[in-house]
């Protein structure tokens, strides 16, 4: 199951979980941007979940790593990228999300931190909330002992 957290930084013991079961399958349901509010609120009802995306590819390239998503985090950069508001500019359509942890598929030639089977947690500038992610090896970092999904996709 992938699990979206929110965490309000104003109050940083408060989390909202949404949780939802998903197959894993060769067309994936992810969460799409295709146009950008006018606020955060506009740009929040913008945001949709589509049930048959086409997946990404599941082979990285060297130096790259395919994670299964379990966990990713809805911050206020999210927010802010559905309504133009941040610096980081996305180009439409695009999938939110710039923190997930979930556990390794597949590893591209030269990768040598993290081996199919480890749990990580993967930061990037976009494309968390999906299934399945191709990040660079950099960009994954292991989940610390005793971290539920939920805690490694917003630490």
């Amino acid at each position: 199951s992938l699990t979206l957290c929110l965490h309000i930084p104003s109050c940083a013991s408060v989390w909202l979980v949404a949780t939802s079961a998903i197959r894993i399958v060769a067309a994936m349901p992810k969460i799409v941007v295709e146009s950008l509010g006018t606020d955060i609120s506009d740009g929040i009802s913008r945001v949709q979940w589509i049930e048959n995306a086409p997946s990404t590819s599941h082979v990285p390239a060297s130096g790259e790593v395919a994670v299964e998503v379990r966990a990713a985090a809805v911050n206020f950069p999210d927010l802010l990228m559905a309504c133009g508001g941040y610096q980081y500019k996305p180009r439409l359509p695009y999938t939110p999300g710039t923190e997930a942890s979930g556990i390794v598929r597949a590893v591209g030639a030269g990768v040598s931190r993290v081996k199919v089977g480890d749990k990580v947690m993967v930061c990037l500038r976009e494309g968390c909330m999906a299934c399945d992610v191709i990040a660079p090896e950099a960009a994954c970092t292991p989940l610390p002992r005793g971290f539920s999904f939920e805690q490694g996709a917003a630490p």
